[in-house]
Order: structure tokens, then sequence, then C-alpha cells
């Protein structure tokens, strides 16, 4: 009697993969997997085996969400697809940064850096500032220092007199 009744021999497993990448081609581990019910690992190495017996091709790659190339399997031996390059950091960075998870990091990331030492000095720092363009727009800067006022353009030293 054998322990697992229903699991397929590799032989049975082979025809399966064969017979369904006719009817579906082509088609990667993952949505082999999902069809016959398998797992990943088992789907993985039953298309590395038919591979290595020459009956399938790495038809095409396309990349999955994180970036990695996931090969598209087809009937037949042929000279398989080139593996496309890798993503450069740039391009990986500007995907995550337009993912959901990525703007919810930024904005995470950006609030606690305001909460910061750093971040409530810059904040202090430019609310002065809009202080002193406020009083120089005002005219209020001339009769408090009128040195800064000279600084920010506003009046001529030699005008006093």
């Amino acid at each position: 009697m054998k322990k697992y009744p229903n699991r397929m021999t590799n032989d049975q497993g082979m025809e399966h993969l064969l017979h369904s990448l006719s009817c579906f081609q082509p088609m990667s581990y993952i949505e082999y997997s999902e069809l016959s019910g398998i797992t990943l690992s088992s789907s993985n190495n039953r298309f590395i085996k038919a591979k290595s017996m020459k009956l399938i091709h790495i038809d095409h790659f396309i990349r999955n969400s994180p970036g990695q190339p996931i090969p598209y399997y087809s009937i037949g031996f042929c000279p398989d697809a080139k593996r496309p390059t890798p993503l450069t950091t740039k391009e990986k960075s500007a995907a995550y940064r337009t993912s959901t998870k990525g703007r919810r990091n930024a904005k995470r990331s950006a609030s606690r850096w305001r909460k910061s030492e750093h971040g409530k000095m810059l904040n202090k720092s430019s609310q002065q500032t809009r202080s002193t363009k406020r009083k120089l727009e005002s005219g209020m800067l001339e009769k408090i220092d009128p040195l800064l006022a000279v600084l920010y353009g506003r009046k001529n030293v030699h005008d006093r007199v």
C-alpha cells in the first residue's frame, strides 16, 4: 500500500507539466503551482528537471513587483531567452517610492525627522526667518535693527544721517 495514494509519480508529474504547457503556454512555475495545486518548490523542481532533459526552454522573462525576473517556459528545445539586466539602485528606489508602502514610510520618516532635535532647530530657524521677513515688509525692521535692515537690502547706511 502506498503511503501517499494521491501523489503523482515523477513520470505522471512530468506528463502533467508538458500537457499544461501545451494547453496554456508560456507559463511560469508560479502559475503552474497554482494550476496543479502543488508547492512552489515542487513546481520549480519539475521545471528544472524538464529543462535539464531539454523538453522545455525559457521563452521570456517578466519582472514581478519587487523587480526579480520570473522565467516563462514553453515546450521544445530552443535557445533560452536572455535574462534581463538587473535594475539599478536608482530604478529600485524610484519604484519603491512610488509604491504605497514607500510613500507611507517616507511620510513616517519625515514626521520622525521633524520631531527630532535637528528638525526642531530647522523649524525654529524657519519661523525666525518668516518673522524677520514680516518685520522687513512692515517697516518695523528699520526701527528695531537698522544694520540687519541694511543686510536685507531694505535701507542704505549712507541715507541715514
